[in-house]
């Protein structure tokens, strides 16, 4: 049966409801109880000529005013019923390749945009046939909310739907706004474009006592951080790396590096390089950025010490056993490296009694010398 220009919009209706039961007479318990889905209804008139696909608890309409699609659309989901923690997989089928919008309306009639979504931005949907979401693995869909029943409303377009790829923007699934003003966004869309468009919904039960939505759960990427040394003197050039960093839905994007904990970026890139000019304990924080817009952060510690000072210790006699700081370091005549500050020095002699001293090194001293005598 094709569109009959000049029919009431009543009759239109009874026809679209009519065709309604006679196609699904298996899913009476599935009516569009909820307001805004039936406003939607009515938004929509009866697509005529089209089988509604078996097995699918759905309903398929057409824009009024536009050119009947021949094909029907639908969704549905896995299961009829979920509990909190139960993830939901959406299935769809599209007689053509269009535009996609999912909108999920809960139990106390919050109307969110399902897909395209912060993870899965892309509505064009490029070839007919079942699809499914999510498509990637990087997210998933987590009922929870409280007992009642949800609506997924499909509507699928030969044109984007410019107000709700604007809501995109945003992280997670955000809200279209009221039902009046959702309802009257879509009327000015239909009136301004004139597209093909087709339209299809189906409810599930929520067996919780929660407000119910989706929540995608995406996994976060993994940060790692790789240092040439961790324990270096002042004017030292660090070579820092991120190589190991990993995104595990997706890929990472970006590195921001703050190498003396100030809070503040430093540096970008895999593999930057950093010179400490001051002595001190600094803390090297690393955040990595997924193409999901995720992040992850690591850290990792770096201790900058002054720079090492000579140390020429000899004896008279010499050839004595020297140890600096309870460490044998050889024997004199010797040059060794200290940092500044007090260590303690002992010099052996193989009779009589040893030196022992404290060696005061002085910050920005090039060397010290040191002359026992037994």
């Amino acid at each position: 049966m094709k569109n009959a220009r000049g029919l009431s919009l009543l009759l239109v209706l009874w026809l679209a409801l009519t065709a309604f039961a006679l196609a699904d007479t298996q899913s009476s318990d599935k009516t569009a109880d909820n307001d805004f889905v039936r406003q939607m209804q009515e938004l929509f008139e009866a697509q005529q000529g089209s089988e509604t696909a078996t097995n699918d608890i759905v309903r398929s309409l057409v824009v009024q005013g536009v050119k009947p699609v021949p094909e029907s659309v639908s969704i549905w989901t896995d299961k009829n019923s979920y509990t909190v923690g139960s993830e939901v997989r959406i299935f769809f089928r599209l007689p053509r390749a269009a535009y996609v919008y999912i909108l999920n309306v809960d139990t106390r009639g919050d109307i969110r945009l399902v897909f395209p979504n912060y993870w899965d931005r892309e509505s064009y949907i490029n070839k007919a046939g079942t699809h499914d979401l999510p498509r990637s693995s990087g997210y998933n869909f987590v009922v929870e909310g409280s007992a009642g029943r949800e609506y997924l409303l499909l509507i699928a377009s030969g044109r984007r739907i410019p107000f709700l790829d604007r809501l995109v923007s945003g992280r997670g699934y955000p809200l279209t706004g009221s039902a009046a003003a959702t309802l009257k966004e879509f009327r000015s869309w239909i009136r301004d474009s004139q597209p093909w468009a087709a339209f299809s919904w189906t409810s599930f039960e929520v067996e919780t006592d929660r407000t119910p939505w989706f929540i995608p759960r995406p996994q976060p990427p993994v940060a790692r951080i790789q240092a040439s040394a961790e324990e270096v003197e002042v004017g030292t050039t660090v070579s820092f790396s991120a190589k190991g960093s990993y995104a595990p839905s997706g890929t990472i994007r970006s590195y921001r590096w703050d190498f003396d904990g100030d809070g503040r970026t430093d540096a970008t890139g895999e593999a930057p390089r950093w010179t400490y000019q001051r002595p001190g304990v600094y803390t090297v924080r690393l955040i990595v950025e997924d193409n999901r817009g995720t992040t992850a952060s690591t850290s990792l510690r770096i201790v900058v010490k002054e720079p090492s000072v000579l140390v020429e210790i000899s004896s008279k006699p010499s050839n004595r056993q020297v140890y600096i700081d309870g460490q044998y370091v050889g024997r004199t005549k010797l040059k060794h490296y200290l940092s500044p500050g007090s260590h303690e020095v002992r010099i052996s002699a193989p009779s009589g009694p040893d030196f022992t001293g404290v060696l005061n090194i002085p910050s920005g001293a090039r060397s010290v010398e040191l002359t026992v005598t037994f």
